[in-house]
């Protein structure tokens, strides 16, 4: 069990976007072997805002491209084969290609509104001035 505190705004954004953060990655993968299933995380996230025993949910966190560039640059230089450019090139793509899913080149803007809609819904309260509100409202006074 890893907690991080609320504070930690960057982890919130990778929450919020079900990807598995670069920053931890490392730490997890020394600390918690067994937390990873087909390189995804389980994250069960407590929001204690509103008293206990709180809203508990559980979040699927995939691999996000900044991560799988870690990892490529990580494989490359511990191992001792010497890789030629195009090799890595060819890693990052098959790896890449594996995780994302297909790319929309639908010209048409109802893609990309359906796609709006649904983010603006779910995260209507992850707003910045809101972000700045709670966090103020939630400081402690000396």
């Amino acid at each position: 069990e890893s907690r991080q505190p609320y504070t930690q705004d960057l982890l919130l954004n990778y929450l919020d976007n079900e990807e598995l953060p670069p920053t931890f990655l490392s730490y997890w993968e020394q600390t918690f072997p067994q937390l990873f299933y087909s390189g995804c995380v389980i994250a069960q996230v407590r929001d204690l805002r509103y008293g206990l025993p709180g809203q508990t949910r559980h979040v699927l966190l995939k691999p996000h491209t900044q991560s799988l560039i870690n990892d490529i640059n990580l494989l490359t230089i511990e191992d001792f084969h010497n890789w030629t450019t195009e090799e890595k090139v060819g890693l990052e793509c098959a790896l890449v290609n594996s995780v994302q899913g297909p790319l929309c080149l639908d010209p048409s803007p109802y893609a990309g509104l359906r796609r709006f809609h649904a983010h603006r819904t779910q995260h209507t309260f992850n707003t910045i001035p809101l972000k700045t509100i709670v966090n103020k409202q939630s400081q402690v006074i000396h």
